[in-house]
């Protein structure tokens, strides 16, 4: 049963064999979501904004970034630069909870790529997440791009992302990206534009800034911020971001 909203797992590791991990536990899906965005999945600026549902998924999903009691098996890491991940949720009954699945990637000097695939098994009928992302390193800049699709039935939301995080000082990132999404068969369509500035003050201590804006058309209310409630209809929304974040 869902008694709360975070992550809360126990894992047995080999460096040999990978590792099974239990508990509820990230999906394969959201580390493409969260990785290959410059924002990640948090701010005015994350790549959830604009996905419907966010966190829990979209017409009664609750398995999109997190499912619970689940059991995942993780790859030995970095094995020939191959990484992935295997995760089921039996589901305990709740409607929207009994998940399957799945993440492969690639990783090895500046490029890091990977594909994730997950389903859902609701009373409505399957609830299918599907998402390809990457990033490269050029040196001067680093490259972002994701592709993110949810699916129930006739519904159908599709969003890309392109991004990237530019050093402009040994502890100075200015990051920038655009996204877009569409859900097929209507009007509803929507565009962020975010722009951002890290600042690492030390080892442990960043300083960030970021904006944000959205234009919905048709019927999409995405707000600037993630987990937020949804706007009007069809009306644009910004946002400005202040922070310090310290690593413990």
């Amino acid at each position: 049963m869902l008694f709360f909203g975070r992550r809360s797992t126990v894992s047995l590791t080999s460096q040999q064999f990978g590792e099974i991990r239990l508990g509820r536990d990230y999906t394969p899906a959201f580390w493409n979501i969260s990785q290959f965005s410059p924002f990640g999945t948090v701010g005015v600026g994350g790549s959830s904004n604009l996905i419907d549902g966010w966190p829990l998924g979209s017409n009664g999903a609750k398995t999109l970034s997190r499912a619970s009691n689940s059991i995942g098996y993780f790859l030995p890491k970095m094995q020939l630069g191959i990484y992935g991940q295997l995760s089921y949720a039996a589901g305990e009954n709740v409607d929207g909870a009994k998940y399957l699945g799945g993440r492969i990637g690639y990783a090895s000097g500046p490029l890091n790529i990977a594909a994730a695939y997950g389903q859902t098994k609701m009373t409505a009928g399957d609830y299918k997440t599907v998402t390809l992302g990457g990033t490269y390193d050029f040196g001067v800049v680093k490259a972002y791009a994701n592709y993110f699709q949810q699916k129930l039935n006739s519904y159908k939301q599709t969003n890309v992302l392109i991004g990237a995080a530019l050093p402009v000082s040994s502890v100075g990132t200015v990051k920038a990206s655009v996204a877009q999404s569409k859900v097929s068969g209507t009007d509803d369509k929507a565009n962020q534009i975010a722009v951002g500035y890290t600042h690492q003050l030390s080892k442990r201590t960043t300083l960030y800034t970021a904006y944000s804006h959205i234009s919905n058309k048709g019927n999409s209310a995405y707000v600037t911020a993630d987990v937020s409630p949804e706007g009007a209809s069809g009306q644009n929304s910004q946002g400005v971001q202040f922070g310090i974040n310290h690593a413990f």
